[in-house]
């Protein structure tokens, strides 16, 4: 009875805590990670590349303050600099070599005034919403102006944040009256 108890006991994995809650399944993060067999439980990071943003050939361009950077399938990185007059958005090679740079200040075509959010899709492109504006612009990943969708004109969102190929995520305020 005894080897039997231990037998059944010993070795098992823990149960994954899952459940749906309005269609969405939610996943119970415990303190300790899961022990899967075969699998590590921890990572380490190693270095692969460094852009020194502080050196004086990408100081000059005013990077040292980017406010957001994505890096595609391919391994070109790409930063923004939402604060920055002049071109608002670099693409790096996988080296870390400077490549080139657009989405210049402005309030035309492919012109940006404060980007809000950015992502990159399966094809390539660059999505880009713009809050002052109110709109969506789609770049290739060569800085090329493919483009521009104004946010629905009925005033519903506030920003749009583009998360995927053709979703989006919309912030909207709900006022009421007291």
């Amino acid at each position: 009875l005894g080897i039997s108890l231990l037998a059944s006991c010993g070795g098992k994995q823990p149960q994954i805590d899952r459940k749906t809650e309005t269609g969405v399944e939610v996943i119970q993060n415990h303190l300790a990670p899961y022990a899967i067999k075969g699998e590590p439980t921890d990572f380490r990071l190693e270095e692969e590349l460094t852009i020194d943003f502080a050196g004086p050939a990408i100081g000059e361009m005013g990077l040292a303050n980017a406010t957001d950077f994505m890096v595609d399938a391919k391994g070109f990185i790409y930063f923004m600099h939402v604060w920055k007059e002049g071109d608002t958005i670099f693409k790096f090679g996988p080296d870390g070599r400077f490549l080139k740079s657009w989405g210049r200040k402005g309030q035309g075509p492919g012109e940006l005034q404060f980007m809000i959010g950015a992502c990159l899709t399966r094809s390539g492109q660059l999505i880009v919403s713009d809050h002052t504006n109110l709109k969506l612009i789609w770049f290739t990943d060569e800085g090329k102006l493919i483009k521009e969708l104004r946010y629905p004109p009925d005033g519903s969102f506030d920003i749009i944040y583009p998360v995927g190929d053709n979703r989006f995520v919309g912030y909207a305020r709900a006022w009421t009256e007291p």
